[in-house]
């Protein structure tokens, strides 16, 4: 029989359902995905990849029941808060907080005197029964009789039909959320209350949406208002004129010419001709050559020179690895030696996370729920180890401990809590390393997509290579201005050219941004050659530097939109530009990691040395912003901390949880983006 299942506010879909196929339906997935986002249905566990699974085939157990009424009347909360008696002895621990508050105000009896049957399963008439009790309807009172609970639900429109006597025996999971989620836009009786917003006013979340994006804004703000006098910089940007013309233009045609492969074998005066020619390029050009200090470069082509010394002749492969091995001090991320040195496994940061382990947070702390009984956050044996706010897959804000650190100094840790009688208790802390959206930044994958107010916009490159895309990325960014809300999607953004990024800005708030910054540009006859071989316009000048000292100070711009920007550790670059364009808007929310750290220098070209072949690149621009720290392999942190790979899904189960968007509009919206997203 088809039904129309009107959803909370504004959800309609049409269902074909047989009486107990409920569970092999896309409908009955759809239904408990809802749920779970509101955070009602859990799920019995997670697959492979970490996503809930529902298990909608199977029969729906008492214990399961229970739960989902004491979810269903707003009192979660309240059941796991409480102390609770009752005479069994068969309740799983889990249960026990639900099945106790239900059993004290008379909602559930057991199935005998000690015996609560909890693993027994439930029948359509019994689950109905429930969802009437928590619409306000009573069947000791006379308004239905529980065997034929149906014949109301049915009248009420929670269900169209579709159960009966004789399939009542064969209820599943799948039912239960079916029906679950189609009493949650039901009135209560004798109200014009649905039941979602009894729930909503009565079960709070554990964290306020826009009391994070409140926080966010102002911490952005500080950053881009600060007076930061970038103390320091003008140590990095020495005018030195004799730098400029250290390489002759014959030495820069030859050194440009990234077309030359390895040379296998090549005699000692060769490797030292291109060792030395190759220093001398560093000195002439690299952005932070005086930042890492022009002495240790002069120490590390000793110490290749030396390597040489004892060798009459040398592999191109080990001339670039000893060349990378030398350079170990140099900490940027767009610094790179002949294929690829340890620089990750130095200096790389990640993001670690602990599953179950979610926090809410009141006048006494941060605290949660154990067995029941609630314990307040004391301390972590690691001092690394951060309580902050975090957002589960379910949509969920809340705290929780972030380790971020390198994957080599990763360790034992736990947590401490205290009750209120002063008692205390350990958890061990299981961390998991949280994983990018992708590791390919190839493509710019641009999608923008709207629904009721809501828009989607993903953007994974800003190569130049794609700059017909990228121009009309820009120039939709006008066509969003009347958007309720925005979740602007930058992962696994590898960068490219920073114009498209400071553009879109530009055209969404009618300003361009500025950051708070100080940066400076080496000039000289190898930048220029790299530049004239890549079709760009070339510099000139007697220096050897064009550059900027002191602060600039930014100001955030005004945004009443809310945008939620999703973030990983595979955004670098021009991709982090992009973020902190973003983040110099009013209302911007980040989420997911920390970015890929890939911001020392920029204008970034690539060479060959003209004996070996050994390929390695770096940029002439030395830029900081907000301050002088080094954020390469480290990156920026988000405002709210969430696993990357699954950070879309959490952002949309968040819209829904904290009403930003009706439940129409996330079904559609939803369906729409994992349309174009994988």
């Amino acid at each position: 029989m088809k039904k129309l299942l009107a959803l909370a506010l504004t959800l309609c879909l049409v269902l074909g359902l047989a009486p107990g196929a409920a569970a092999a339906g896309t409908e009955a997935e759809d239904a408990a995905g809802a749920l779970y986002a509101l955070g009602l249905f859990r799920g019995t566990g997670t697959d492979a990849e970490g996503a809930p699974t529902f298990e909608l085939g199977r029969a729906l157990t008492r214990s399961e029941a229970v739960t989902m009424l004491v979810r269903l009347l707003g009192r979660e909360d309240e059941a796991l808060g409480g102390t609770w008696e009752t005479p069994f002895t068969d309740v799983e621990a889990w249960a026990g907080p639900y099945v106790g508050l239900a059993y004290e105000n008379g909602l559930t009896t057991g199935t005998g005197e000690t015996t609560f049957g909890g693993g027994e399963r439930v029948t359509a008439a019994q689950y109905i029964t429930f969802i009437l009790r928590a619409l306000g309807y009573d069947d000791a009172s006379g308004d239905f009789a529980w065997d034929r609970a149906w014949e109301l639900s049915d009248e009420l429109g929670v269900t169209g039909g579709e159960y009966g006597a004789a399939n009542s025996a064969s209820f599943t999971r799948g039912d239960a959320a079916l029906i679950s989620l189609s009493a949650l836009s039901q009135t209560l009786k004798g109200s014009e209350t649905t039941l979602l917003e009894r729930i909503e006013a009565q079960d709070p979340p554990a964290a306020d949406f826009h009391a994070l994006l409140e926080e966010a804004s102002a911490e952005h703000r500080a950053l881009f208002e600060s007076d930061e006098a970038f103390d320091g910089f003008e140590d990095y940007t020495v005018d030195d004129p004799a730098t400029t013309d250290l390489i002759s233009a014959e030495e820069a045609a030859a050194l440009v010419d990234t077309g030359r492969r390895q040379s296998g074998s090549i005699g000692r005066a060769a490797a030292e001709a291109d060792v030395e020619l190759f220093f001398r390029a560093i000195r002439a050009s690299y952005g932070a050559y005086y930042y890492f200090g022009g002495e240790n470069f002069d120490a590390a082509e000793a110490e290749v020179m030396d390597w040489l010394a004892a060798r009459g002749s040398v592999q191109s492969c080990e001339l670039g690895e000893k060349l990378s091995e030398a350079l170990d001090f140099v900490r940027d991320a767009h610094f790179f030696v002949w294929s690829s040195n340890n620089r990750d496994e130095i200096f790389r940061y990640e993001y670690f996370y602990c599953t179950g382990q979610s926090w809410a947070r009141d006048d006494g702390g941060y605290y949660k729920y154990v067995d029941g009984e609630k314990w307040y956050f004391d301390s972590f044996s690691d001092n690394r180890v951060r309580m902050e706010p975090a957002l589960t897959r379910a949509g969920e804000l809340c705290w929780a401990p972030v380790l971020f650190c390198r994957p080599a100094d990763m360790g034992e840790s736990a947590v401490t809590l205290k009750n209120a009688a002063g008692e205390t208790m350990s958890e061990r802390l299981v961390w998991t390393e949280s994983e990018a959206y992708s590791e390919s930044t190839r493509v710019p994958d641009y999608n923008l997509l709207r629904e009721n107010g809501v828009v989607y916009i993903s953007e994974r490159n800003f190569d130049l290579s794609y700059e017909e895309l990228l121009n009309g990325f820009v120039d939709d960014a006008a066509s969003v201005r009347d958007a309720e809300l925005i979740i602007f999607d930058i992962r696994a953004n590898g960068g490219g050219a920073n114009n498209f990024c400071r553009e879109w800005v530009e055209n969404f708030c009618g300003q361009s941004p500025q950051l708070t910054e100080a940066w400076s540009v080496r000039v000289s006859t190898l930048y220029n050659a790299a530049l004239a071989r890549d079709g760009l316009q070339t510099e000139s000048g007697t220096s050897g530097f064009y550059y900027h000292t002191g602060a600039v100070t930014g100001s955030q711009l005004p945004n009443d939109i809310p945008i939620i920007v999703l973030v990983d550790d595979m955004c670098g670059s021009s991709g982090e530009s992009m973020l902190n364009f973003l983040k110099a808007m009013d209302n911007v929310l980040v989420v997911g990691s920390n970015s890929a750290g890939f911001q020392l220098c920029g204008n970034v070209r690539g060479y060959s040395l003209p004996n070996s072949g050994v390929y390695f690149d770096f940029g002439t621009s030395l830029q900081f912003s907000f301050t002088t720290d080094n954020v390469d392999f480290v990156g920026y942190e988000p405002d709210v901390w969430c696993d990357p790979a699954y950070a879309l899904e959490a952002a949309l189960n968040l819209t829904l949880r904290y009403g930003l968007v009706d439940l129409g509009t996330w079904q559609a919206f939803r369906s729409d983006v994992y349309a174009v997203v994988s």
